[in-house]
């Protein structure tokens, strides 16, 4: 695990600052699958992932873009792990913390995402509501 948290902020150092529309700038099935696969570690992905996107000078509208792609990838690994309280708390505060770096829209979305993962009801939000995560949990470009 330490390997792949390790190479998943290696990668995100990498970011180019090409503001591209709707395209994420990162490896999210990589996020979704850390995700899921360590949901303790989740909020240090996430923080991990914002603070190279803001060092790649990502701001405004283009930083919202990578936070809502953030955000569908910690829903699809919230999806793809049950109702389970504890995980759910973890990626709950994921999506906190990407909710911390966004404008106040975005922020709000991504906040009411997070307070419906932490009730355990994930699977009862759209699926392509946030970034590029199809409901089943794959990733759609």
């Amino acid at each position: 695990m330490k390997n792949f948290v390790l190479a998943l902020a290696t990668s995100a150092a990498l970011v180019a600052p090409q503001f591209a529309a709707a395209e994420a700038q990162f490896d999210v099935a990589a996020l979704q699958t850390g995700c899921t696969t360590a949901p303790a570690s989740c909020v240090t992905l996430v923080g991990g992932l914002i603070a190279s996107l803001k060092a790649a000078g990502y701001t405004g509208a283009a930083l919202d873009e990578q936070l809502a792609e953030i955000a569908g990838a910690v829903i699809g690994a919230a999806k793809a792990s049950g109702k389970n309280d504890l995980n759910n708390a973890s990626f709950a505060s994921a999506l906190n913390a990407a909710a911390e770096s966004a404008s106040e829209g975005t922020r709000t979305g991504i906040s009411s995402a997070a307070n419906v993962v932490a009730s355990g009801e994930a699977d009862n939000i759209g699926g392509t509501g946030f970034g590029s995560v199809a409901d089943d949990g794959a990733s759609v470009s």
